[in-house]
């Protein structure tokens, strides 16, 4: 499909652009899909959903989302969503904690008083602080933290992608 004409589906279809800035940004995105995957069909309709849902995200992200969906996905299959893809990636910190690293920062925590990242904090919270520094059995508070710090993680991400929906 040819961009363009996406585009000026886009503004006749969704009366809720705010400048032509988000339209063009929109537009290259779409042109960029478009190339990368030639036999994907971009109806004015899916682009016009697909500005829908990702018309919150700072143009920033929408440019990572993208070049990461890209360069991760070889094809596009009908069922794809692209749209949670893109989100995830644009709104996904790579420099995520994972759960051994956060049970790290408490162990260096405990040792020296280093400041901890919110998250980690309330997770420790969660198991216990006393627990954690009392403990005969430290593995078992460390299985304790992985589960929560690993669920709050999750809800936290579940958070940023779904943004203000």
């Amino acid at each position: 499909m040819d961009t363009k004409q996406g585009t000026s589906a886009i503004s006749k279809t969704s009366g809720t652009l705010q400048s032509s800035t988000d339209a063009m940004t929109f537009s290259k995105a779409a042109a960029i899909l478009s190339a990368h995957f030639p036999r994907m069909e971009l109806e004015k309709d899916r682009l016009a959903v697909m500005y829908e849902f990702l018309k919150d995200l700072p143009p920033d992200k929408l440019v990572k989302g993208l070049k990461k969906f890209c360069m991760k996905h070889r094809e596009v299959y009908p069922q794809t969503n692209i749209i949670a893809y893109i989100r995830e990636y644009a709104l996904i910190d790579e420099d995520e904690l994972t759960p051994m690293e956060a049970w790290g920062l408490v162990k260096a925590h405990i040792a020296t008083g280093a400041k901890l990242p919110e998250l980690v904090d309330k997770a420790a919270g969660a198991v216990g602080w006393m627990d954690i520094r009392m403990s005969e059995k430290p593995g078992v508070e460390r299985a304790h933290f992985l589960k929560a710090y690993e669920a709050m993680a999750a809800k936290e991400r579940e958070q940023k992608i779904m943004g203000t929906l």
